[in-house]
């Protein structure tokens, strides 16, 4: 049967390329499948196992999480499950397209009471050219130009974390899931105050290849966040989880 499962997703998406099928993922999730890499992967039950049961076992009743580039919702909505109750999600996600299917997801599994954020997250404040991907590797858009991938520029707004937190009176954070395709370096660089003031566990990707068109070396994410007194865990996939070692 897993060899199958890719065969009939892609005569699904042959057959039928703008139809929306609804899969049920672990968790316990409604997930509305389009033609796009994360839903072929889902369908097939290859997509980031052990980070989403990393999220679904870290996150507990009460805590907050803040999800940076949530694209169509999947890591969000696992945190908004675990957290209740009492818990508070934060989902950062500034295309406009992405944000309508994390609605969407949102909506399907009772899950409204996260706050959603158009804005993208980096170092500065103010506005920024997103490099919304058209082909079907949506979760690649950037603030970067995309090599081998048509992509759209369109102007979002973007924030430091510090600044956000600030002006929401956030005192409390727990866990942070980081996907922004390379942006990650900056977006740690304008929360450093938040992360070293409430210390949360960081889930980050940290690729190679999508942090080239940045042109840093990847080795500055772990340095910089190893210098906030963390400990970084071994990873795969590109996913990297740092723990506040214990004072």
């Amino acid at each position: 049967m897993s060899s199958l499962r890719p065969r009939l997703r892609r005569l699904w998406n042959r057959l039928l390329p703008h139809a929306r099928l609804p899969l049920r993922v672990s968790p316990g999730l409604w997930w509305i499948a389009e033609n796009d890499a994360v839903s072929d992967m889902l369908f097939e039950g290859t997509f980031e196992r052990d980070e989403r049961a990393l999220v679904g076992a870290f996150v507990k009743p009460g805590m907050t999480v803040l999800d940076v580039g949530a694209h169509a919702g999947l890591y969000t909505m696992i945190a908004a499950k675990r957290a209740r109750p009492g818990g508070r999600v934060i989902a950062f996600e500034p295309s406009a397209r992405e944000r309508a299917r994390l609605e969407r997801h949102l909506r399907i599994n009772g899950l409204a009471d996260v706050a959603i954020e158009p804005v993208a997250i980096g170092a500065v404040d103010g506005e920024v050219d997103l490099f919304v991907v058209e082909t079907n590797q949506t979760g690649c858009n950037s603030l970067r130009r995309v090599p081998g991938e048509r992509a759209m520029a369109t102007r979002v707004p973007i924030r430091r974390l510090d600044a956000y937190a600030a002006e929401r009176g956030i005192d409390r954070v727990d866990f942070v899931k980081m996907d922004i395709e390379g942006g990650e370096r900056d977006a740690l660089l304008g929360g450093e105050a938040l992360f070293r003031r409430t210390r949360p566990a960081l889930l980050v990707e940290i690729e190679p290849a999508r942090i080239a068109p940045w042109g840093y070396d990847p080795r500055e994410i772990f340095e910089l966040v190893a210098s906030w007194d963390y400990e970084w865990e071994p990873g795969g996939g590109g996913n990297y989880l740092a723990r506040p070692r214990r004072r």
